[in-house]
């Protein structure tokens, strides 16, 4: 499903594993050729190769020889096919046309051509065998400097450094890899039959404004019509079963209407869903006071203590109260302490009230969120209010909410 966010992010997650798995490997295999490379042994096929060098050099000398006498009979057989086909030419006598002499020549000149042809093919082999075989040797001493060059400047800590950092990151990857797709599949699972829904929602608009489109045609027709109504009537009675072109327009506007709202609420859903999926929240800060009133009612510690435990399952949690909350409560610091052994519980400073004690909590904490149902309006440049991190909390028919946390929970009594 497009859009879901998690998809991109996955992707991009399985992109870099892959890249460092393939890291990891090439790295690896660095120091594998590293631990079986033998410079001793290198050294001493250097040598041998030095050796076949000098042989060669030898040889060539003794090719070269040979290559001059054979381009040499080259030469000499050229000339000797030249003049011979000379001789096969036939003349101005008709006499010679068919002298035996004539035949002579003709089948030598072809002997020569072949004696040639087969010369052409031994001076080319032996040029080409002496030089591929230099070449070659040349081009094996050079492997083997490089690979001297290379093991001399190889440096295997830095490389074991970065095979044990990349190996950390990929840990980190697969870490997060696990998180993703938790995410994906848990928003998958809630907006998959609202997607659905959307789908066919979008399927009924788009026929019913063809519909629309078609019965407004109609009404243009008879507004236009100077005779002949009667056939414009049988046509839209054929389209659609009546044959008022007016009251089916109207009536496919009756319908496209809900359809309209039912999409757009439809829309909303989906696009609040992913917002909440999106919130990474690591802690959150309780105004404990804000928490405490219901319906202009105090009603003490009965919502916290009842959503503290089930907050703490997913995250770390930090309750902030004024200084006066304890001489409402009639409970000293270490009772309201007690209540919740999940949290860290903290009251504000004498003559301080919680609201700005509780977004300084939050304060360079991009994970960190606050509850409370405060507007904080004249806090707009706290971290928490500027950046939304703002989560609001519902008590109704005797239950805790916290709907971007899709949290819920009976209220205790006290």
């Amino acid at each position: 499903m497009q859009i879901n966010p998690y998809n991109i992010e996955l992707d991009k997650l399985e992109a870099n594993k892959k890249t460092a798995l393939e890291r990891i490997a090439q790295l690896s295999g660095q120091l594998d050729w590293y631990r079986g490379f033998q410079p001793e042994a290198a050294h001493v096929r250097r040598l041998g190769i030095a050796r076949a060098l000098r042989e060669h050099a030898v040889q060539e000398a003794g090719h070269a020889a040979r290559l001059a006498g054979m381009n040499e009979r080259l030469q000499h057989l050229r000339a000797a096919k030249r003049a011979t086909e000379e001789e096969a030419k036939a003349g101005f006598d008709p006499r010679s046309w068919l002298s035996s002499e004539r035949s002579i020549a003709k089948r030598k000149a072809v002997e020569l051509g072949n004696q040639i042809a087969q010369l052409d093919i031994d001076i080319s082999t032996l040029a080409e065998s002496t030089s591929a075989s230099i070449k070659s040797l040349h081009d094996a001493n050079d492997a083997l400097q490089r690979d001297l060059d290379t093991y001399r400047g190889f440096d295997p800590l830095r490389i074991q450094s970065e095979v044990g950092m990349r190996t950390t990151e990929l840990g980190q990857m697969e870490s997060e890899l696990a998180k993703v797709r938790d995410r994906k599949l848990a928003l998958d699972r809630v907006i998959a039959p609202l997607w659905q829904r959307l789908e066919a929602c979008r399927a009924q608009q788009s026929s019913l404004e063809h519909d629309l489109r078609k019965a407004e045609m109609f009404c243009e027709q008879l507004a236009a019509a100077q005779g002949n109504r009667a056939a414009i009537h049988q046509a839209c009675e054929r389209a659609f079963g009546d044959g008022r072109p007016g009251m089916v327009k109207r009536g496919l506007k009756g319908k496209l209407e809900p359809v309209k709202r039912e999409i757009g609420k439809l829309e909303e859903r989906i696009a609040d869903e992913v917002r909440k999926s999106r919130l990474d929240v690591r802690e959150v800060i309780i105004d404990g006071n804000n928490m405490a009133y219901h319906a202009g009612n105090f009603i003490g510690l009965q919502a916290l203590e009842a959503i503290v435990p089930l907050l703490a399952t997913r995250c770390a949690v930090t309750i902030n109260f004024d200084p006066n909350f304890r001489r409402k409560t009639g409970l000293n610091s270490a009772d309201i302490r007690n209540r919740f052994p999940q949290a860290s519980v903290h009251f504000a400073p004498h003559g301080m009230k919680a609201d700005p004690f509780v977004l300084k909590c939050a304060e360079g904490k991009p994970h960190a969120y606050v509850i409370s149902n405060d507007k904080f309006s004249e806090f707009l440049d706290k971290d928490a209010v500027r950046q939304g991190r703002i989560l609001k909390h519902a008590i109704m028919n005797n239950e805790v909410h916290i709907p971007d946390l899709d949290m819920s929970t009976p209220l205790r009594r006290e």
